[in-house]
């Protein structure tokens, strides 16, 4: 193009240097017939034609050039046929004055060359118009030819003739033509310069605008230096015009012909577009089969891999400079997820990317594409833009318009007209990546959602293990409280009725003490699977914590863990030992394996004082600490860091809820450097004993001679029951099984009835059912005897029976005491 303008410069300078120092061209003139109309009528024939073909254009582009140069090359052709029809020396121009064609002639010019002026100027401006508009147009031309037909008919007798003798126009008409279409050739040339630097279709559209301006001009100005009708420059005005407008003809061509590349190679983009979404949802997702029962997971690529994908293919496909991706957050917010070729480091300043990007994704259009963002009134965010150095953008949406999850954002460094191909390239990329992440963010909540799941199903698989822990301890606590009982009742009896010397009697208080504390861990555990409210009574925390550490002194020099005590003199709080001592002893536990488990030994330090109210217990390790991001959960059940088979989950849990079931609490920090600290704050609660304490009891009053039915399924400790009452100066008649005491029961009626709640075939529940049936009155006379009270049905039987009960392992006393409190209450 920068070749073509040179050699019609040269060309045409050399003309008018021809014209203006030398008089070779001066004696040519040259008379044809009919002249005018073989230079007009093609003229006018090609201007109407090329006319329609940039209105057909602006249907395409809908842009103010299309629409200025086809009105404007409708209008030159029509005045170029008035120019024909008032000519005089023709016989069809009979009766128009000799004068009025130059006005013809060079209104002609000017109406061209303004139309190119204006579509130079303006070939960035949009101008949407109807088919109903474009019509309008063409009619409005119409009539303006037929307006100017009037107009010349009417006023040709009043203007002034351009032409004087010898076909030579007049200086007047010389300096108007030339002073109006040269403001005009200037204002297109000063356009055409100013679109230089712009790259693309558009400026060689642009250009060859230029070049036909630039072939009027040269016309013109040499026929208005040499002003003579029949004159060669005079021939030459009348070629300059046709010729001006095939070379627009040739820069429509031109485009057309870019447009078809361009159509053939966005087919083969949109190939590959679709082979790449192909290999892309392929790759996305896959399933798996999981070990321990069948489920299905969604593996896709991270929202990264995608991300990256996006604007790599966009940019490539696109021929864009730089690609952005934005997805919503929280919020709805905008965050800039990916980009190639792009300023990231200018999203940290005040002309944020949401600026311009929130803008795109609240337009209603599908696609957005801006030209030049210089020029566009429309652009939100100009700064940034300008920062960044784009020119032009387009950027479509991902997902629907209700809910769009992100907006894609191809950009140029130079102005671009953006084609209906590439709309529909951005559109389909921008589908695929929001089908991909969507697939992406569907697999993460489905991911998540199986974890949950599996630690949902882990709970409760570990609720039914410890619910069917609480059914086994409720039978094993009735197993061993038998024996127990057996063991006790006969190291009682032993003592009183056998001579002991100091040896023995030691031997008895320790097989005594073991019995106790094979007792009371039986407890303990129907305790731990039943949740039961504590027993309480004063209780020194300090005596609670040093028998926990005795309890775990083989651990402590197992793993070579030293214990620094600092044990304040502090007030007896109003508690349960036996649960606090659980709580500690779950709290060591955990320090010791922190301890172990990081460097094998460690220091294990326990203090306590008293702040107020509360006893205050700390207790710190030297372990690794516990990470913030546990801080929070060590407290919730079934949470735990350990490795499989080494914890549960439920230490922690269970202590801080029988700290605040005693109305303290309990937390946990990490300390300066290493290690972490648990803290136990228990108040010292009212003094309540001498109310809660049993008023003495009267000496227990004689009674008479009684007959008792004892009804026990274990042998020994029926036998040992049996030889207590005997002591006691009762008779004693003993029942097995539950039917064998409902036949004794139906043969005579018995002063007091002893019975075992779990018989081998009908248990205690039904014998005191079968015996009311019996005799009403035999419900006063019934004493239950029980190894199990932690059982919620155990213990509301007892609660609607209102009956006193036997609590295995019993004593003798015990036993005494609920016959003599039985027999000597009156019957009802």
């Amino acid at each position: 193009m920068p070749v073509l303008l040179v050699l019609v410069a040269i060309v045409g300078l050399g003309y008018e240097a021809l014209l203006i120092f030398t008089p070779f061209l001066a004696p040519y003139r040259f008379p044809i017939p009919y002249a005018v109309p073989l230079f007009d009528i093609p003229f006018a024939l090609v201007a109407t034609g090329i006319a329609y073909l940039c209105l057909e254009r602006h249907r395409v582009r809908k842009d103010y050039q299309s629409a200025a140069i086809g009105i404007s090359l409708f209008v030159a052709a029509l005045l170029a046929i008035g120019h024909i029809l008032t000519q005089p020396d023709y016989p069809f121009a009979l009766g128009v004055h000799p004068g009025i064609a130059p006005y013809l002639f060079f209104a002609s010019y000017l109406v061209a060359m303004t139309g190119v002026a204006v579509g130079t100027h303006y070939a960035d401006r949009q101008l949407p118009l109807t088919d109903r508009d474009r019509r309008r147009i063409v009619v409005g031309c119409v009539g303006l030819g037929i307006v100017i037909a009037l107009m010349v008919r009417i006023v040709s007798p009043l203007l002034p003739s351009l032409v004087m003798s010898g076909g030579r126009l007049t200086p007047v008409a010389v300096w108007t033509a030339g002073i109006l279409n040269g403001v005009v050739a200037m204002w297109a040339f000063w356009a055409w310069r100013r679109r230089l630097g712009h790259t693309g279709t558009q400026q060689g559209f642009v250009n060859l605008l230029a070049l036909a301006a630039f072939v009027w001009v040269l016309g013109l100005v040499g026929f208005l230096l040499f002003p003579y009708r029949y004159a060669v420059s005079w021939y030459l005005a009348g070629v300059a015009r046709p010729f001006g407008v095939g070379v627009i003809f040739v820069a429509l061509l031109r485009e057309q012909v870019w447009l078809y590349s361009e159509a053939r190679a966005r087919v083969k983009d949109l190939e590959q577009l679709h082979q790449a979404g192909q290999a892309l949802m392929t790759n996305l997702v896959h399933d798996a089969t999981l070990q321990g029962y069948g489920r299905r997971l969604l593996e896709a690529a991270t929202e990264s891999d995608i991300v990256d994908d996006a604007v790599d293919t966009t940019k490539r496909l696109l021929n864009a400079d730089s690609v952005a991706l934005f997805l919503t957050g929280s919020g709805g917010r905008l965050r800039l997820a990916g980009a190639v070729g792009w300023r990231t480091e200018l999203a940290d300043t005040d002309a944020a990317p949401e600026s311009f990007a929130g803008w795109g994704l609240l337009d209603y259009e599908e696609t957005l594409d801006i030209e030049d963002a210089a020029l566009d009134r429309r652009v939100a965010g100009a700064s940034y833009l300008v920062a960044q150095g784009i020119r032009s953008m387009i950027m479509a949406r991902l997902g629907g318009q209700e809910r769009p999850v992100g907006l894609l954002v191809s950009c140029n460094q130079a102005p671009r007209r953006f084609a209906d191909e590439d709309r529909r390239v951005l559109t389909s990329l921008a589908h695929h990546f929001a089908v991909a992440l969507d697939k992406v963010r569907v697999h993460a909540e489905l991911r998540n959602n199986l974890q949950q799941l599996q630690e949902t199903q882990a709970q409760l698989m570990q609720a039914d293990k410890l619910k069917a822990l609480g059914t086994l301890l409720s039978g094993v606590a009735h197993e061993l409280n038998n024996p127990l009982s057996t063991i006790r009742l006969s190291i009682e009896i032993v003592r009183r009725t056998a001579l002991m010397n100091a040896a023995v009697a030691k031997r008895m208080e320790v097989m005594e003490a073991a019995c106790l504390r094979a007792s009371r861990i039986v407890r303990d555990l129907l305790a731990f699977a039943r949740q039961q409210p504590p027993e309480r009574r004063r209780v020194n925390l300090n005596q609670v914590i040093q028998s926990t550490l005795h309890l775990q002194t083989s651990q402590l020099s197992l793993n070579k863990i030293r214990v620094v005590t600092a044990l304040a003199s502090v007030a007896e709080i109003w508690a349960d030992p036996h649960q606090l001592q659980q709580v500690f002893l779950n709290v060591f536990s955990n320090a010791i394996h922190a301890m172990k488990t990081t460097h094998r030994h460690g220091v294990l330090t326990v203090t306590s004082e008293q702040r107020g109210s509360d006893v205050v217990v700390e207790i710190d390790d030297d372990g690794p600490g516990i990470p913030s991001e546990h801080l929070g959960r060590i407290f919730d059940p079934f949470f735990t860091t350990k490795d499989t088979g080494s914890g549960t989950g439920l230490g922690l849990s269970l202590a801080i809820g029988i700290v605040e079931a005693h109305g303290g609490r309990m937390y946990a920090e990490n300390l300066p450097g290493a290690g972490a600290r648990l803290t136990v704050c228990l108040p010292v609660g009212e003094i309540i004993e001498a109310a809660a304490a049993p008023a003495p009891s009267s000496p227990s009053t004689a009674v008479a001679r009684a007959d008792v039915l004892v009804v026990e399924d274990e042998e020994p400790l029926r036998g040992l029951v049996a030889e207590v009452i005997h002591a006691l100066g009762h008779h004693v008649v003993e029942a097995t099984t539950g039917n064998e005491a409902l036949a004794r029961l139906r043969e005579r009626p018995y002063d007091l009835v002893l019975l075992d709640l779990r018989l081998p075939d009908v248990d205690g529940q039904a014998v005191w059912e079968s015996a009311l049936a019996l005799d009403p009155q035999r419900a006063g006379r019934v004493v239950f005897m029980t190894g199990d009270i932690m059982s919620a049905e155990t213990q509301g039987f007892l609660d609607d029976t209102a009956r006193p009960f036997l609590l295995k392992p019993f004593t003798m006393e015990d036993v005494g005491r609920v016959i003599s409190e039985v027999l000597a209450t009156p019957s009802r």
